[in-house]
């Protein structure tokens, strides 16, 4: 399964290796915990820099959510395009506005005790779209950098229950959209100056 990725998977990564002016490699992981409002996730990324003002940003972050029913998980994809205002010293640096959209799928935690062996399958599926603004500073004598961020996102949302066969009960989904806060600090590695 992962061999026939791989052709995929290089028909991206090489032209983009050719093209890109910069090329930074990233890390987040989130160990602040909040069972209504923050999971606990990692992430990686990468960042191509088109032009010294330019790039655009594949991320993805896997999720972690321990509430009092048991436990929430699943990815996060983002697409960013991110547009520098002033870049100092180095393309893709300084302050930025990055519109963004992604996709998530979360298998989640029975909603109580009371459906216990009842739920057969219960997921949530979105769709996000938003706009940060952040701060990634560079200095030419280091490859090293942190990523700072924070903006709004909002979040398409469909829950989806699916019951187990002796329970009787139809299978059903529910929207919940929302607009959410997504912030973070990412540390990175610049592999292509």
């Amino acid at each position: 399964m992962a061999l026939t990725k791989l052709p995929f998977i290089l028909a991206l990564v090489l032209p983009a290796q050719l093209l890109a002016q910069t090329i930074t490699a990233k890390v987040q992981l989130n160990p602040f915990h909040n069972p209504e409002s923050i999971p606990l996730n990692l992430g990686v990324g990468v960042e191509f820099g088109l032009s010294p003002t330019s790039s655009l940003q594949l991320s993805t972050l896997y999720r972690v959510d321990h509430t009092g029913y048991g436990v929430s998980k699943g990815p996060k994809f983002y697409f960013d395009y991110r547009y520098y205002v002033k870049p100092r010293n180095q393309k893709s640096s300084g302050f930025y506005v990055s519109p963004f959209l992604g996709v998530g799928h979360q298998q989640l935690a029975p909603p109580g005790d009371d459906f216990d062996g009842v739920i057969k399958n219960h997921t949530l599926d979105e769709k996000l779209a938003g706009l940060l603004i952040g701060y990634q500073p560079y200095r030419k004598s280091s490859r090293f950098t942190v990523d700072i961020y924070a903006g709004s996102e909002y979040q398409w949302r469909v829950e989806k229950y699916s019951f187990n066969d002796f329970s009787k009960l139809p299978s059903y989904q529910l929207n919940k959209n929302r607009i959410w806060f997504r912030a973070g600090l990412t540390f990175c590695l610049r592999l292509k100056r």
